[in-house]
């Protein structure tokens, strides 16, 4: 069942900043299957400028949970800041809503994909997904080995995925034989944590650890006083991550500890800082180190010059495209031809297609 659970909290709306009204199930049934919808999916679909584009999908109907705040009726832009009792997965990639009926399970009458407990799963109008779930709390951990982390994370190495991640390698021993044993998780192991897991579990609302927070600021300033004697600008970035991961972790053990603080935590929340700094500075520093000198080296080069240059007067946006990729650009194309419209370059002709360059005086 493609609507597994209606909630008071399903709206409809024109777009994201248009006002979210509640709906029934019926009332959203009928907006989808309205002929004129059809007609403007298509049109988004065979539109390639962005700025036409976004004009396009402000025009469609919009299922969204009444899950943030609202300001006069509208979905204020604070909405994903806020900690919300709720979390809507839109997956934009066409037909999908069966594949992820099928990764549910059913516990009595409540249904799971994994450990996120399901709210409702609803195809949206131009055939993606929504899927609502509750929030959890999530502690995602990928094993891999040295050489396959390190080819995947140096293709991320700028992006934010790797100073977000949190990173651990294990050395063998020197001299040690045989398959090594970390520890023996059974269910003695289990129980015994039990309670802490339990504390986790129970908390909510604000978590207030002032000697985790006066302990950052003082590695904070140590790391500080590290760089300026360095000048390693790969440490200084990755330690700002790397103190915030150990700060996290601090603060949860704290939790589980029954909000008591104690030098035991103090320590592994420093060793914390530190090991993650080493790992990724052991096997990553060589590939940070070149590509700052690239970024260096690239300061010192002329500019590629004038795309809109090396363009006819006429052209459409297969040839644009080719040309931008040929250049050396990665990001979206449409965004650029949206902003030389804007500022009056160019003219785009919806009857042909085509885009035409206009003459400055």
């Amino acid at each position: 069942n493609a609507s597994m659970r209606m909630n008071s909290f399903t709206t409809l709306g024109k777009g994201h900043n248009a006002p979210c009204l509640p709906i029934t199930p019926e009332e959203w049934l009928a907006a989808r299957k309205d002929p004129k919808l059809a007609a403007l999916c298509e049109r988004i679909k065979a539109s390639h400028n962005a700025s036409q584009q976004r004009k396009l999908k402000s025009q469609l109907p919009v299922w969204t949970p009444r899950c943030g705040a609202f300001k006069g009726d509208h979905r204020a832009e604070v909405d994903a800041l806020c900690q919300l009792d709720r979390l809507m997965f839109d997956i934009d990639e066409k037909g999908q809503t069966d594949r992820v009926l099928s990764a549910v399970r059913m516990e009595g009458e409540q249904a799971y994909i994994g450990d996120f407990e399901v709210l409702l799963i609803e195809r949206s109008v131009r055939d993606g997904t929504h899927v609502l779930v509750k929030p959890l709390r999530l502690n995602f951990t990928a094993s891999t080995t040295v050489g396959s982390g390190v080819n995947y994370l140096r293709l991320h190495l700028k992006d934010g995925t790797f100073t977000r991640a949190s990173l651990c390698t294990i050395f063998r021993p020197i001299g040690e034989l045989g398959i090594p044993k970390y520890g023996t998780y059974d269910e003695a192991y289990k129980e015994a944590l039990a309670p802490y897991i339990q504390r986790l579990n129970e908390a909510t609302g604000l978590i207030d650890c002032p000697e985790a927070y006066q302990l950052a600021e003082e590695l904070y300033r140590e790391n500080e006083d590290r760089y300026v004697l360095s000048a390693d600008e790969d440490f200084r970035e990755l330690s700002y991550r790397s103190l915030r991961i150990a700060y996290d972790r601090a603060v949860m053990i704290y939790l589980m500890e029954g909000c008591q603080w104690s030098e035991e935590i103090a320590t592994f929340m420093r060793w914390l800082m530190e090991y993650d700094l080493w790992v990724k500075l052991y096997y990553f520093s060589d590939e940070l180190w070149d590509i700052r000198q690239r970024e260096k080296r690239k300061k010192t080069r002329p500019g590629r010059g004038s795309l809109l240059r090396k363009l006819p007067d006429r052209f459409d946006f297969s040839l644009f495209q080719a040309v931008y990729q040929a250049n050396g650009h990665t990001s979206d194309p449409k965004d650029l031809l949206s902003t030389w419209m804007k500022r009056g370059h160019i003219s785009y002709d919806e009857t042909t297609g085509m885009y035409q360059k206009k003459r400055r005086d």
